[in-house]
């Protein structure tokens, strides 16, 4: 047991302690109602980072664990290295100014619409998902 929780912890630090949830939440504290805003931006983020990662646990089960890596998971995930750089590579020479529009929308957010901004800040934040389910998954093959 001790062991499992010795190699998740890195994991669920690195969930923890990303930067992501903390912009907008001191951003949601220059709003009217800054305890109850940035508290249901931080509870939309972690259960969407709780749903995303129980979506990535179920469709883990059904992958078969082998000794090696197949040679498909390691083209994919050049694939998807190759379609990150060219996105950032566009990102960056559409040369787009000022905050993003989700930022923008913090500033005159309400609980609910602050709940419903944190939700899906899982998909903009995409090293989270995976870190959640190569912890399940380092569990489920102790």
């Amino acid at each position: 047991m001790g062991t499992v929780i010795g190699e998740v912890t890195p994991l669920a630090l690195g969930i923890a302690l990303s930067p992501f949830p903390v912009v907008p939440a001191i951003l949601l504290l220059l709003t009217q109602r800054a305890r109850a805003t940035a508290g249901a931006f931080l509870t939309g983020w972690a259960v969407g980072i709780a749903v995303v990662t129980a979506v990535l646990a179920v469709l883990a089960t059904g992958i078969e664990v082998r000794e090696g890596t197949p040679a498909w998971a390691s083209w994919t995930k050049v694939g998807l290295g190759a379609v990150l750089v060219l996105v950032a590579l566009w990102q960056w020479r559409s040369g787009r100014r000022g905050a993003p529009a989700w930022m923008q929308a913090l500033t005159d957010a309400t609980p609910a619409r602050a709940l419903r901004l944190g939700l899906p800040a899982v998909g903009r934040q995409p090293d989270d998902s995976p870190a959640g389910c190569e912890g399940w998954a380092d569990h489920r093959c102790r």
